[in-house]
């Protein structure tokens, strides 16, 4: 018997689930530098961040940095790119960084999914951003 027979009853790979892993696109933290939530809040637009949702405390965007509109496109691209290999996404998890939701939304965006919702892990954030929220 064949393994994948053995694991999921078939023989064919069309049939299986499959788990795409992917990591968040270019954050504005590292793209435009350390300070460019100052520089927002500060009246400075940047033309590489396209939106920041409100926030209680606008020093939060510090520790949870959005994408770029980069960031956003190369989520799209990637969204796309997964749709004309045959990979629909049909479930989607994430992360509660900003930044991994964004992607993930761009990603159903770019596949004409935006109903299939983004169900946030708290498990998928790095422990460093863990520590940062639990201080």
């Amino acid at each position: 018997m064949s393994i994948l027979k053995y694991l999921f009853g078939t023989d064919t790979v069309e049939n299986n689930l499959r788990i795409i892993i992917t990591r968040h696109g270019e954050r504005a933290d590292l793209a435009i530098g350390p300070q460019w939530a100052s520089k927002i809040q500060n009246g400075i637009q940047d033309f590489r961040v396209s939106y920041l949702t409100p926030r209680a405390d606008f020093r939060e965007w510090n520790y949870d940095p959005p994408l770029t509109v980069e960031g956003e496109r190369q989520s799209m691209s990637i969204g796309r790119k997964l749709l004309q290999l045959g990979y629909p996404i049909d479930y989607c998890y994430s992360s509660p960084a900003y930044r991994a939701i964004q992607t993930a939304d761009k990603i159903l965006e770019s596949q004409g999914r935006k109903a299939i919702p983004i169900n946030i892990e708290p498990g998928m954030i790095k422990n460093k951003i863990d520590l940062y929220f639990s201080l």
